[in-house]
């Protein structure tokens, strides 16, 4: 007891970025807010705060991926690459063997025993597994992305990695033996993506202002693409976002007013009127959009509402690009 207290203090210090928590500590907080809110409600929070931890974790990792010395020659090696980091650097429990596996071409099963939530449990063991869910798609979403820009930038030529997403992540518990699916499919935005790559890669390089502009950029085409508009039209970002708003598409949880602000606060670095963007403000401005470029490829925009929004703004809605909504 007396080292596990030693640890404990050693790891408390300021300069510290990680902390150690007794287990049972981390137990008792999931509990609380199990007991607070009821079981409906806790699947949904639980799922989230596990998301919004695997995207930072995903986020700390992305600094210290290492130089890749041969290139991806197939799209299941990409997987593999990202997979065996999202499951060795996680620190929930042990993962199976094999810890994942290819069901079909869309989806990965990820099988972990002996993790903190199901350890020695009786009765409803899996009661804080969607924890481990969101935890597994907030990393897996950033190293998806991260992976495969990274190997384009370091290897040139005519093939080009597209960088997979996943859609979401369900789980199919086996007795006391954690196992979730996985579904994955390629990235739509990608473009808009490719730019907020290149702002975050400016923002480490110093380069704040140019950060800002890849940024904007990236909002614009985000919100174009979505809807088959070319990223080349000159059609108003603040119309374009009035004609989301209006079109009322159901399940797309945005705040157009916030992004407003948002874009007006980049939007300055386009017209010269501010070139000494705080640190701070680039960084927020960077991790704002990056959130709205995610929650807009994950939503479903159904083709008689892309061609409404597209008719707002006189646009001619384009069905290039349509196999991306098979599903409808």
């Amino acid at each position: 007891m007396n080292n596990e207290r030693d640890k404990i203090k050693q790891n408390a210090s300021p300069n510290n970025q990680n902390i150690l928590v007794p287990k049972q500590t981390v137990l008792s907080l999931f509990e609380a807010v199990f007991a607070s809110i009821g079981q409906d409600h806790y699947r949904k929070i639980v799922y989230l705060i596990g998301e919004k931890v695997g995207l930072t974790e995903g986020r700390i990792l992305r600094t210290c991926l290492p130089n890749q010395t041969n290139q991806m020659d197939t799209e299941d090696y990409y997987i593999r690459q990202v997979m065996e980091l999202v499951c060795s650097e996680s620190v929930l429990g042990k993962c199976g063997k094999p810890a994942w596996s290819k069901l079909s071409n869309n989806t990965i099963q990820i099988s972990l025993d002996n993790n903190l939530f199901t350890q020695n449990r009786k009765g409803d063991i899996h009661r804080h597994c969607l924890f481990i869910a969101g935890y597994l798609f907030g990393s897996a979403w950033i190293l998806f992305g991260d992976i495969a820009r990274k190997e384009v930038k370091e290897f040139s030529g005519d093939r080009q990695l597209i960088p997979l997403r996943p859609r979401e992540v369900k789980e199919n518990p086996a007795l006391d033996i954690c196992v979730f699916e996985m579904q994955i499919n390629h990235e739509e935005l990608r473009q808009a993506f490719d730019r907020i790559s290149l702002s975050e890669e400016s923002f480490i390089r110093g380069m704040l202002t140019e950060a800002v502009l890849y940024a904007r950029a990236a909002l614009e085409l985000g919100f174009k693409q979505k809807v088959s508009i070319s990223g080349d039209s000159r059609v108003s970002f603040f119309s374009l976002l009035d004609a989301y708003r209006r079109a009322n598409v159901p399940k797309i949880l945005l705040n157009y007013a916030q992004i407003g602000k948002i874009y007006e606060r980049a939007s300055v670095a386009v017209h010269g009127a501010r070139t000494d963007y705080p640190k701070e403000m680039v960084e927020e401005i960077i991790l704002e959009v990056e959130e709205i470029l995610r929650v807009l490829e994950l939503s479903v925009i159904g083709r008689r509402y892309r061609q409404n929004i597209c008719l707002q703004v006189g646009e001619t809605f384009s069905r290039t690009g349509e196999e991306m909504y098979k599903h409808e």
